[in-house]
């Protein structure tokens, strides 16, 4: 069982789909834990956006 989603980018409609096993299989292909990277890119994205408007 997974979840899907589309959005329209660009003008066209992609599908993303996810399924738990996702933070497994990026542990595999990258030896990091994923939950960790995207806290990170969460904090940088949050760091760059002081001032700004947020989305």
């Amino acid at each position: 069982m997974s979840i899907t989603k589309t959005i329209e980018i660009d003008g066209k409609d992609v599908l993303f789909k996810a399924s738990a096993a996702i933070p497994r299989i990026y542990r595999l292909k990258f030896q990091r834990d994923i939950y960790k990277d995207l806290r990170a890119l969460e904090q940088s994205v949050n760091g760059s956006e002081e001032g700004g408007v947020r989305a």
